[in-house]
């Protein structure tokens, strides 16, 4: 494979560095290969909060943290066909990986790079078509199918959130829920790219309200609405939210005002996903472990997503750009890679506003 062109965070600063794409050697049979040009490729939240707060180092000497990876992608061999890949893959011992199972190792892991976000950068991979999922998009929508991702990644914590809610729900005899979860009331922190996504999934469920510090006529309220979610303008730590509202609550800021926040407002027997990663050593406020244990409330991280995950986020993402796409085009700042440099990334990267931040790649 040659070398491939990838976006890295490189001696504390973004930059531009050439990566092999070393993941492409298989230690077993990888079935058929498809040729998939990239064509679009998202930096999500957390991207941003290692440039901004540098708390992911990058590795020393030469290695680079490579960032960007959601994707969207063209089959080659069949023109007009567009795909995605899980992230998290299951690996089956590719290039070596001794976990053999979901993990971030294997396929895209690039020389130099950390193993957590490989290169989707290259101007062809050729990828195994088992772990192809078909996007249903237009090729005037592809651009806006980078959200699959964030999508498939609420798919996983929505799934979680209501099998843990029903197992203590049957078990401590108190208002049941639904398999589906269908009739749930939730709350989520943060209206950036996984709340929204979040909401997505939520609304069709029951009741969901997107919780975020931006104005109530800003453009994350507008999408929130559009996918059928109240929207509440909240500075948390300023005032308090209400008690026991939510069966569900879904943390996507990391701020460490969120933890109470979220308990207080969970109901009994409900559920709390964290998202967010916290930054910095800001100070908590521990009662809440008071609150969590009255309430018998379940807490659960969640990252990543499955392949089966990103095959429902598939089903879901057309009605998502229906709902929302002219929203989306206002919110999406489109870096072409010709003309992208550190500086122009360092300022996408770091300015508030944007739902997401899309390097376009050639065509």
């Amino acid at each position: 494979m040659e070398h491939a062109s990838a976006i890295a965070i490189r001696q504390g600063a973004p930059g531009l560095k050439e990566v092999a794409a070393a993941g492409l050697s298989f230690s077993g049979d990888p079935g058929p290969l498809v040729p998939c040009k990239t064509l679009y490729v998202s930096l999500n939240g957390t991207d941003v909060s290692k440039v901004r707060s540098g708390a992911v180092k990058p590795p020393e000497g030469e290695g680079a943290l490579i960032l960007g990876k959601q994707a969207a992608m063209e089959r080659l061999d069949h023109p007009g066909v567009f795909v995605t890949i899980p992230t998290r893959q299951p690996c089956d011992g590719f290039a070596g990986c001794p976990a053999a199972s979901f993990c971030d190792r294997g396929l895209f892991r690039s020389t130099g790079s950390t193993r957590r976000h490989g290169a989707l950068q290259a101007a062809v991979l050729l990828i195994p078509e088992r772990l192809l999922v078909e996007l249903p998009v237009t090729e005037e929508q592809v651009r806006h199918a980078i959200w699959a991702q964030s999508l498939a990644d609420a798919c996983k914590a929505v799934e979680q959130a209501v099998r843990l809610r029903r197992a203590l729900a049957e078990d401590f005899l108190t208002r049941p829920c639904r398999p589906s979860g269908a009739g749930s009331t939730s709350v989520v922190f943060g209206a950036g790219k996984t709340g929204l996504a979040l909401a997505a999934v939520l609304a069709p469920l029951g009741p969901v309200c997107a919780v975020d510090r931006a104005p109530a006529g800003s453009l994350r309220a507008a999408v929130a609405r559009r996918l059928g979610a109240d929207y509440l303008q909240h500075e948390m730590g300023r005032a308090a939210l209400p008690a026991a509202q939510a069966d569900l609550v879904f943390d996507t800021t990391g701020a460490a005002e969120a933890i109470p926040a979220a308990f207080r407002l969970a109901r009994h027997c409900g559920c709390v996903v964290w998202f967010g990663f916290p930054q910095g050593r800001e100070p908590v406020d521990t009662a809440f472990h008071g609150e969590q244990i009255d309430k018998q409330i379940v807490s659960v991280g969640c990252v990543g997503h499955e392949p089966r995950h990103v095959r429902e986020a598939a089903g879901l993402l057309p009605r998502f750009i229906g709902l929302t796409g002219d929203l989306l085009d206002q919110g999406t700042t489109v870096l072409p890679w010709s003309s992208l440099s550190p500086a122009r990334l360092e300022l996408a990267l770091t300015s508030p506003g944007p739902l997401s931040v899309t390097v376009a790649m050639a065509r």
